[in-house]
């Protein structure tokens, strides 16, 4: 097996190839982060926070509908994007104390952190379905070799130990930001801390993933080598 059939690198068929793959995944960051954040941020000031959130989420909900109409499959990126803003319009609806608007971030990363951990009871993690979709992009060929590569064990233990390391990040992360909300009396001195400590879990997150992206295909390559020359 060669290293770009190991079962941690990128799908490259004839049907996809990675410039594809980076715009593919740069749109769907586009049009379900970006263009709903812009969208809320432009609204706020004239509408009522519910019905800004309300119209943004609606940006992620149309894409999820024509991705499914036309690759009938959902952009998952896009279902958290939707379930973040879903998860807003609660906590705006359950009232307007400070608290919660400041944990309200945290509250969202959360959620996220326990979905990823609640999937490993699944038959395969969400974490599998991220990868999936900015790996594969929407080459029906290139996700059919993506989602073979299941039936390999270390493939399916990299999947599960990074759902684990992201799932207990963004719970760590959630709760740290919400214990500040609580413990800080100034919110002023809370929206300086709470980018730091947010970013900071992201960023170590992104960084042990891309070291341990990088880890594991050589770790592959190396159980390969052994087992060819046994």
């Amino acid at each position: 097996m060669t290293a770009e059939q190991t079962p941690l690198a990128s799908p490259q068929s004839p049907a996809i190839s990675r410039s594809q793959l980076i715009r593919t995944a740069l749109l769907s960051i586009f049009i379900n982060a970006v263009c709903p954040l812009v969208a809320y941020n432009l609204l706020t000031p004239a509408l009522p926070e519910v019905e800004a959130l309300t119209i943004a989420a609606c940006i992620p909900l149309v894409d999820n509908l024509y991705s499914l109409a036309k690759n009938r499959r959902l952009d998952v990126f896009g279902v958290f994007m939707l379930l973040g803003f879903l998860v807003s319009i609660g906590l705006v609806l359950l009232g307007s104390d400070k608290r919660f608007i400041l944990i309200k971030r945290s509250f969202l990363t959360g959620v996220l952190g326990l979905l990823m951990l609640g999937s490993l009871a699944l038959p395969r993690p969400i974490l599998f379905y991220f990868a999936a979709n900015f790996t594969a992009g929407n080459s029906p060929q290139a996700r059919a070799e993506f989602e073979n590569k299941w039936v390999i064990p270390y493939f399916r233990f990299v999947m599960y130990l990074m759902t684990i390391v992201w799932g207990l990040t963004l719970v760590i992360e959630a709760a740290v930001r919400s214990i500040l909300a609580f413990t800080i009396d100034s919110t002023e001195t809370f929206l300086a801390i709470s980018p730091i400590v947010q970013y900071g879990f992201l960023g170590a997150a992104i960084a042990w993933t891309v070291w341990y992206r990088k880890y594991s295909m050589r770790r592959f390559r190396r159980n390969q080598t052994l087992e060819q020359t046994a």
